[in-house]
């Protein structure tokens, strides 16, 4: 049992220190885009606890799930569009060099205008979804695991990876990095389409321990070339994760002191069993929802609670929004 640091130990209301509408609005503030003034009075009637239950009483699920098919609206790329890499060669094959080039520009203004629906679209649900703080923890993950729209020329995988975000919010971070991991998007920006066994590519890999999970400092640059061994093969073809196997390097790996035939999730395994994963996460929620500079020791209590959970992200979030 994690013995938790004296400033993550339940806030319990007193005479002197009561739950008022200014530590409801505070609440609301940090854990949502913020609340009016029915939305204020009515987590000061629920209590603190309660309050911080309510706001986390949501689905691990995507928008299009959640009961409306709430989708953006990409029909401005309308019928024609390519939904694969072979069916868009296959599209621009026996056209002459200004047909290709026509061809071109149309995709990518097409490309423009889904993907300014899909930003619309999200700062809607931000502003009038059911669940804020789902959405709020959608936003985080959005700038931690980061990519770029302007980088991608497909705006659906950019909403297919909004949606990736949504349904692990709060759910299980090693799955989520492993989900990530498999994000065609993701894969397109840090050029894991270039990662073959014969010459590896380490973006990925070097960004999956710097910002997404450890930190700089808790690896070497020999884990970094190992770690990319270990994603070679891994890409997709339009919207679909693909191993290539004919790609993949399935020779031994050698990565934080252990050897093995390791593949991309193996690594991701082995990270999580380092506690500066951990306690990096934490940082990043407390960060996030708390302080620009959380306390280190915070960080550590807080990581050795998500190590305890399996690393299972809502204990640690009711922790956090109930201290």
């Amino acid at each position: 049992m994690v013995r938790l640091h004296p400033m993550l130990q339940p806030y319990v209301p007193s005479p002197g220190d009561p739950f008022d509408s200014v530590k409801a609005g505070h609440l609301l503030n940090r854990a949502t885009f913020g609340g009016k003034r029915e939305e204020i009075e009515a987590v000061l009637d629920m209590g603190s606890q309660r309050a911080a239950e309510a706001l986390l009483d949501f689905p691990d699920a995507g928008a299009d799930e959640l009961g409306k098919n709430d989708v953006p609206d990409l029909s401005s790329v309308g019928d024609g569009y390519p939904k694969t890499f072979e069916e868009r060669r296959m599209m621009l094959q026996g056209k002459t060099e200004d047909e290709r080039k026509m061809f071109q520009q149309m995709l990518m203004q097409r490309n423009r205008e889904a993907m300014a629906a899909t930003m619309q679209w999200w700062l809607g649900r931000m502003t009038y979804a059911k669940y804020p703080l789902h959405e709020k923890l959608t936003f985080l993950w959005h700038g931690h695991f980061t990519s770029s729209a302007r980088d991608e020329r497909a705006a659906s995988l950019m909403w297919k990876q909004n949606e990736t975000l949504r349904r692990n919010a709060a759910g299980n971070f090693k799955t989520f990095v492993k989900q990530v991991s498999r994000d065609p998007a993701m894969l397109d920006y840090l050029n894991n389409q270039e990662n073959h066994k014969l010459h590896p590519n380490e973006n990925y890999a070097r960004e999956l321990m710097e910002l997404f999970t450890l930190g700089i400092g808790n690896y070497t640059e020999q884990d970094i070339k190992e770690a990319a061994r270990a994603f070679t093969g891994w890409g997709h073809d339009g919207e679909d994760f693909v191993f290539r196997r004919f790609d993949h390097d399935f020779g031994i790996k050698s990565f934080f002191g252990r050897s093995g035939n390791f593949d991309g999730d193996d690594i991701v395994d082995i990270i999580h069993q380092n506690p500066a994963c951990a306690s990096y996460v934490a940082n990043r929620l407390l960060t996030w929802f708390v302080t620009d500079e959380p306390d280190p020791d915070i960080c550590k209590s807080l990581g050795s609670l998500l190590r305890e959970n399996n690393y299972d992200m809502r204990p640690v979030l009711a922790t956090m929004f109930t201290s």
